[in-house]
């Protein structure tokens, strides 16, 4: 019998939730006439904001919050009230299968890991090698998560949409800054909430932020996270032009995706808005150092990943133990070699 209820427990963070989107999509259309919820993190509301890929949206509460016992509790009534009959999850977590077990959801299909194994009535083994998880892009490890249950997932295109009140918003951001949409607008994502050795050099930054602006003419956004405005102190510290910058602080996910939307081409580390960027096909290249380059390889042909294939990478540690050299290595001049005269790649 073909689900009429199903809820999708979304990955946590940005890119893994943006690498979803072509499986989201493909249940969409393999259950046409189900009604599909979408559970996930608050701040990941206006992501998924214009797409078409599902009925509504449930949030679940932040552990920090004063409230949070109550307010978990009151989720899983919410859940067990919509007596959904699959639910499809994303995370590998052992808090994700606990919440829709507790919640009654009759079939639960994810992959048995972090010891949730009993809490799941479709248990994937994980792909492995010798006992060793085998890296994989997410595309392909969501992926199979839709051929357990028979479903193609027949393009892997990331998807975003971007509103017109966002839209709205962001010109008028811009505009308010001195923008002007008759020049090359760079972006520059600095930002790594994984830790600092996913960090390139400021002064690094610095240079490639100068020479688009003296050889293109280009203007430069600079668009740390939030919590990481030093580094976009730091940048603008080194150059010799004045850039715009952005706070994390005072940009949601929607208005970050409509700043995007009107950006040429997106500088950037290995992080979330990343796979914004490639979501919206725009010019990509990413200074990639510590990570393994096949988790977020997504087959986009408009993004160029630079990186070091040094020894002791990837190492996949939030802080370098040593020298750093799988960033220093990646020199300002190899980025600017990427980008043409017209601010493509």
């Amino acid at each position: 019998m073909e689900p009429k209820k199903i809820i999708l427990h979304c990955p946590t963070p940005v890119g893994d939730f943006i690498m979803a989107t072509p499986a989201l999509r493909a249940i969409r259309g393999h259950y046409p006439e189900a009604r599909i919820c979408l559970l996930l993190k608050p701040a990941l509301r206006e992501l998924a904001d214009g797409a078409h890929w599902f009925d509504d949206i449930i949030t679940y509460p932040d552990q920090r919050e004063r409230a949070y016992f109550f307010r978990y509790l009151s989720l899983i009534a919410q859940l067990r009230k919509e007596a959904f009959d699959l639910a499809i999850l994303f995370p590998n977590s052992f808090s994700s299968a606990w919440m829709v077990w507790l919640a009654g959801v009759r079939r639960r299909v994810g992959y048995a890991r972090d010891g949730r194994r009993l809490l799941l009535t479709d248990r994937i083994e994980p792909p492995k090698r010798n006992g060793q998880f085998i890296p994989q892009p997410m595309l392909d490890y969501y992926g199979g998560l839709l051929a357990h249950l028979g479903i193609d997932c027949q393009t892997k295109n990331l998807e975003l949409y971007v509103t017109a009140s966002a839209q709205e918003k962001a010109l008028t951001i811009l505009k308010a800054q001195g923008i002007s949409l008759d020049r090359p607008l760079v972006a520059i994502n600095p930002s790594a909430g994984f830790g600092s050795s996913k960090y390139w050099r400021s002064d690094y930054f610095a240079q490639v932020a100068d020479t688009l602006i003296e050889q293109y003419n280009s203007q430069i956004l600079l668009l740390p996270a939030p919590g990481e405005y030093f580094l976009a102190q730091e940048i603008e510290g080194f150059m010799r032009h004045k850039p715009v910058v952005i706070r994390g602080e005072e940009v949601s996910l929607g208005l970050l995706k409509a700043l995007i939307y009107y950006c040429q081409i997106f500088v950037t580390t290995d992080s979330g808005p990343r796979h914004i960027a490639v979501a919206l096909d725009k010019p990509v290249v990413v200074v990639m150092g510590p990570t393994h380059p096949a988790y977020s390889d997504v087959g986009h042909p408009r993004t160029i990943v630079l990186r070091e294939d040094i020894d002791c990478s990837p190492c996949h540690l939030r802080t370098c133990p040593t020298d750093h050299r799988c960033m220093e290595l990646i020199t300002p001049e190899k980025v600017l070699k990427k980008v043409k005269w017209d601010g493509s790649i």
